[in-house]
């Protein structure tokens, strides 16, 4: 591994990378928990409204049953009555026949016969308008009887068909209201509970790039420097090989715009070798003397203008 101040900058960038990936972990975890929690609350108010409905239902179901029971009961009892007086009819049509027996005796077979079904057809015609004059009377007794029954069981207020009816609208109207409020409380609350995941998402998302573009900024940054620092390693190497050839004396000359003036650049281990003459600007000049220098065996190094 890399050593120095770039393995000591290296080595922080990976535990600030490590360090940010933790925290970046930490927070994707907390809101997958909230998110958990989230869709928890949800069925809850989910289950609460299906248990909610489940009662309304039962309910609706047992009044039904209450007021099926009610009217076979009024029928049982209408046909008990009505029972009672076919009975009492046909006791009293028994005597009349009695009673009339004596002048039935001077009659032929044949005219008893007709005289019999002509008294059957209007019995039957007479059982027959007191059936259904029953029939509307136990039907309208069972009207008033259930009206009675819903008053005492549900608390109405008024007695009379047209209250138990605006009642029982009344109660069709509430429950139906209760329960389209529900539906709109569940779907508002469906689509904020959306809308918050989505924001969540889009931050989440957001912070991501963020930080994946924060740690491809870092990536570069510390490449440029590695790079710079392995040239320098290059660049001084090869330095180094120049320094390490045999001593050359050096003279340069500095071309200037009066060309008045030149720099000579001698080492001392190099004064008995052969003169090298070398136009080179200040640039270049300035090169070969940290050159020189370096060439040397205790570093020092002469300049001379």
């Amino acid at each position: 591994g890399a050593s120095g101040p770039v393995g000591e900058r290296l080595d922080a960038d990976r535990r600030a990378a490590k360090a940010h990936a933790a925290a970046y972990a930490e927070r994707l975890k907390a809101v997958a928990q909230a998110d958990d929690e989230k869709r928890k609350a949800q069925r809850r108010a989910d289950a609460d409204s299906r248990r909610r409905q489940e009662a309304y239902k039962q309910e609706a179901v047992q009044a039904s049953q209450d007021q099926r029971e009610l009217q076979r009961q009024l029928a049982a009892v209408q046909a008990e009555r009505l029972a009672h007086r076919v009975a009492e009819r046909s006791a009293a049509g028994v005597a009349e026949r009695d009673d009339d027996e004596s002048p039935r005796a001077n009659l032929t077979q044949a005219q008893r016969r007709d005289v019999e079904r002509a008294r059957d057809i209007a019995k039957h015609r007479e059982m027959t308008v007191l059936r259904k004059r029953a029939a509307e009377s136990e039907e309208e007794k069972l009207r008033v009887a259930a009206v009675e029954q819903f008053r005492v069981q549900r608390g109405s207020g008024s007695g009379d068909m047209a209250a138990a009816e605006a009642a029982r609208d009344e109660r069709q109207r509430v429950f139906a209201e209760r329960r389209r409020r529900e539906a709109l409380e569940a779907a508002q609350q469906r689509d904020a509970l959306q809308a918050q995941r989505l924001a969540e998402k889009q931050q989440a998302a957001a912070a991501l790039r963020e930080d994946e573009a924060a740690m491809e900024e870092r990536r570069i940054v510390v490449a440029a420097e590695d790079e710079w620092e392995k040239r320098d390693r290059v660049e001084r190497a090869r330095v180094a090989r120049a320094a390490a050839i045999a001593p050359v004396r050096f003279q340069h000359r500095v071309f200037t715009p009066h060309r008045d003036r030149e720099t000579r650049c001698v080492t001392p281990a190099a004064a008995a070798s052969p003169i090298v003459e070398h136009d080179a600007n200040a640039a270049d000049v300035s090169a070969l003397s940290f050159i020189a220098a370096s060439s040397t065996e205790n570093g020092a190094l002469a300049l001379m203008a």
